[in-house]
């Protein structure tokens, strides 16, 4: 793995894609993630999967692979943290990739459906959310009271696919975001 991460920090058409599973609340369809993989390989462009399947609840979606570098379950975490720090493009829907991510100076486009996007940016390079877009539409905030006063658990789960969906961006714009940041760190 060390060679191979090694061969593809050199290469320039990579978007590292980290499609996340957890709570019902931010694990997208795997339809969504397909559409957004074969628009970056239709543009020429080559996606590399990153994340690791940690228990029965905790992982990564289950996406086509086909053109794709698939690391999934291969990096260990500092592996992962060094990888990320010298992308140039991260795509994600979860915060532990963008953490590390916001390490370098890797554009990072996410999608916070679960946890409000003001929890999640960085400061970086003298400003809140340098080189960071939140592409969501909305999220689990919304409907719910996240009160620490609350008297009951906040729910994270029980989301309705049609709730979910409403929150998630055009995959193809959401990609094309990527190859467009992509395209500009190279000019």
């Amino acid at each position: 793995e060390r060679k191979i991460l090694r061969e593809l920090l050199l290469r320039n058409d990579l978007i590292v894609v980290h499609a996340g599973r957890h709570w019902q609340s931010k694990t997208f369809p795997k339809d969504w993630w397909d559409k957004v993989l074969r628009r970056i390989i239709d543009q020429g462009k080559t996606p590399v999967l990153i994340g690791a399947n940690t228990d029965d609840n905790r992982g990564t979606v289950d996406v086509e692979t086909h053109g794709c570098y698939d690391l999934r379950n291969k990096l260990s975490i500092m592996e992962s943290i060094a990888f990320l720090q010298r992308s140039k493009v991260l795509l994600t829907n979860d915060s532990s990739p963008l953490h590390m991510a916001a390490t370098g100076s890797a554009w990072i486009g996410f999608i916070a459906t679960c946890k409000h996007a003001d929890y999640i940016t960085h400061w970086r390079k003298g400003g809140w959310s340098w080189r960071m877009e939140n592409h969501g539409l909305g999220g689990i905030w919304e409907v719910l009271d996240y009160c620490p006063n609350r008297p009951s658990k906040v729910e994270v789960e029980n989301v309705g696919d049609d709730l979910l969906r409403s929150w998630l961006p055009d995959p193809v714009g959401f990609a094309d975001w990527g190859i467009e940041k992509l395209n500009d760190s190279q000019g």
